[in-house]
């Protein structure tokens, strides 16, 4: 039994969890667990009238030095939701960055912004080629995305957060 597996597992999972519930409870936005058949989406977050949804790509890295996301090009999301860790393990070594980071970082940004960054790696089979999105590449390209939960609401079309309490 592989136990970095499993970690890395409920980790993620984890992370699905925490966004549902901060979208839930911050900004009053209705989300629903998307099949684990669905390929490509995680969660969908529903407007208050219920007329637009959005589907939610969430992705976990345990430790916030790690390279970045493998992520393939051609699965469907509307959304990209990057949580980083703030420890881990990366090639051996930990990393454990205290109790100022407590919350991890996250990054939101929409699809055609994540396709523009990706960065092409070398197959990891003879059927798929792999496309990593690099974490230094969004904090030196693409900062906004930092805490960009109004991204979401964009999506759904809510141009008041306040208005779905």
């Amino acid at each position: 039994m592989n136990f970095n597996n499993i970690d890395s597992s409920i980790r993620a999972e984890g992370a699905e969890v925490w966004v549902r519930g901060l979208l839930m409870v911050r900004f009053g936005i209705i989300t629903s667990i998307a099949s684990r058949n669905m390929p490509g989406y995680d969660i969908i977050a529903h407007s208050p009238n219920g007329e637009k949804n959005c589907k939610i790509s969430v992705k976990y890295r345990r430790a916030e030095n790690a390279d970045g996301f493998i992520i393939k090009s051609d699965i469907h999301y509307d959304i990209f939701v990057g949580v980083w860790g703030c420890n881990g393990k990366v090639s051996g070594r930990d990393f454990y960055y205290g109790e100022d980071c407590a919350t991890p970082r996250v990054f939101i940004m929409e699809k055609k912004s994540v396709d523009a960054h990706l960065k092409r790696k070398a197959p990891m089979s003879s059927i798929n080629e792999v496309t990593i999105l690099q974490l230094k590449t969004i904090k030196a390209q693409i900062p906004e995305a930092e805490d960009n939960w109004r991204c979401i609401l964009n999506c759904l079309q809510v141009s008041d957060p306040e208005s779905v309490r």
